[in-house]
């Protein structure tokens, strides 16, 4: 793999320095509006006008799948936090708590784009 190109063996540089770039515009875009609106409010907003070309339906699903996905995500967190404190393996604290192995999986492909986030501000 040619490290000069590529962050790992699925992501060029090139689509890594897009996705920053997307995401540093959500950011600001957050920022700038986070006094006028809530979180719902704004997401709404955002997306449409990042995406012409779908319904006010269609982003109404993706903004409500965005916000459930990182309220999830924070759940997680949260129950993963509070199994490494009781001295318990995250994997064994998430199947106690119903999780299933593809859910875990999930959630730790979430731990190394977060990973990966980091090593692209790394990069900026």
């Amino acid at each position: 793999m040619n490290s000069e190109k590529y962050i790992n063996e699925k992501l060029p540089k090139d689509k890594a320095q897009q996705f920053a770039d997307i995401l540093h515009d959500a950011v600001r875009s957050y920022l700038d509006n986070m006094d006028s609106c809530n979180v719902k409010e704004w997401l709404g907003n955002y997306l449409s006008e990042q995406i012409l070309y779908k319904s006010t339906e269609e982003i109404i699903a993706i903004r409500d799948k965005i916000i459930n996905t990182i309220e999830t995500h924070e759940q997680t967190i949260e129950s993963m936090n509070n199994a490494l404190n009781s001295g318990k393996s995250i994997e064994e604290n998430q199947l106690r708590h119903g999780f299933r192995k593809k859910q875990i999986m999930e959630y730790q492909q979430i731990s190394r784009h977060m990973n990966l986030l980091k090593r692209i501000q790394l990069l900026q």
